[in-house]
């Protein structure tokens, strides 16, 4: 398994599954336009009872402040185990196939590149 992909799963099961929803919507209207939805991020037809105009920049805060704690981590590739960064610096030169996943990689795997490029 590629090692990004390792550092995306690990990182996806310990952010808020509500989020999730949020990061689709901005998706959806970054590349269709305008969305609505039903204030908790999840889409609606802009006749739908309820529907508010998505506010794609408060979307992009919300996720932003759930991916607050993805850090760069290291993948031990023959393992494809996320390993501490303690260990990794520790390493001696026999382990050849530890990789570092920086943060911006692990974002981009979880929501995208385009919507990556609007989250911090």
């Amino acid at each position: 398994m590629n090692p990004t992909t390792i550092a995306a799963d690990h990182w996806r099961e310990k952010i808020n599954k509500h989020i999730w929803p949020v990061a689709d919507t901005a998706n959806t209207d970054l590349y269709s336009g305008p969305v609505y939805t039903d204030g908790r991020g999840n889409a609606l037809s802009c006749f739908d009872e309820g529907a508010q105009g998505f506010q794609f920049v408060r979307a992009c805060n919300m996720v932003s402040t759930a991916f607050e704690d993805i850090a760069d981590t290291y993948i031990d590739a023959d393992f494809e185990e996320v390993i501490p960064q303690a260990d990794a610096d520790d390493r001696d030169e026999s382990w050849e196939e530890i990789y570092l996943v920086e943060r911006g990689d692990i974002i981009a795997e979880l929501i995208g590149r385009e919507l990556a490029h609007h989250v911090s």
